[in-house]
């Protein structure tokens, strides 16, 4: 029972450091890696997403000029910015899509032009 009672401990410290800070959790600063303006190919648990990241929130990322990859074909090659391969599927959605960060599996920065046909 020790480990529960210090996680216990350790919950209550952190609510009151966000108390003492006058912080909800969606209101804290918001970190990560990623790059404003770089492309990017996002794998979310069920799609991957491509289009330029405009903004990053606390809970979601947004793309510009976004398309949705239904199929990748051989990844490796796809990652390097080919999208020759017949089995590669992408739709482009032309306006900015919000992708929920809970949702996110990886993330390249794609250095390819973005698709702006259905492929």
């Amino acid at each position: 029972m020790k480990n529960l009672d210090d996680l216990k401990t350790s919950l209550q410290q952190i609510n009151e450091l966000k108390s003492l800070l006058g912080l909800s959790v969606s209101e804290m600063p918001s970190q990560h890696f990623f790059q404003i303006g770089k492309n990017y190919l996002i794998q979310t648990v069920t799609h991957y997403y491509l289009g330029e990241l405009k903004s990053v929130g606390n809970q979601e990322l947004v793309l510009g000029n976004a398309s949705w990859v239904s199929d990748t074909g051989r990844y490796s090659d796809f990652v390097k910015g080919s999208i020759s391969d017949s089995n590669v599927e992408i739709e482009p959605i032309l306006q900015d899509t919000i992708i929920g960060r809970g949702a996110l599996v990886s993330a390249v920065i794609w250095n390819s032009s973005l698709p702006k046909e259905v492929k």
